[in-house]
């Protein structure tokens, strides 16, 4: 979910025998800062259902909540109180 930047490979060939060059293909994520992150929450970038989270300037897609691990947090949950 992080925003990608890529550059493409290109080859390079000079007109002597056996020698070419290869510049390699680039690959920068984006940071997203928290104020960027509430933004496109605020402009419903993310779909309702969907569980996001920033951490360390990347959207990470967290995995949905099992049945087990509801029942775990009701359980501690109630211990608590």
């Amino acid at each position: 979910m992080s925003g990608i930047v890529t550059h493409s490979l290109q080859k390079f060939t000079c007109s002597k025998p056996n020698f070419s060059v290869t510049f390699m293909s680039v690959v920068t994520a984006k940071r997203f800062t928290i104020a960027e992150y509430h933004r496109l929450a605020k402009l419903c970038f993310f779909r309702e259902d969907e569980r996001v989270k920033l951490i360390r300037g990347e959207i990470i897609q967290m995995a949905a909540k099992s049945k087990s691990h509801s029942t775990f947090n009701r359980g501690l949950s109630s211990r608590a109180k």
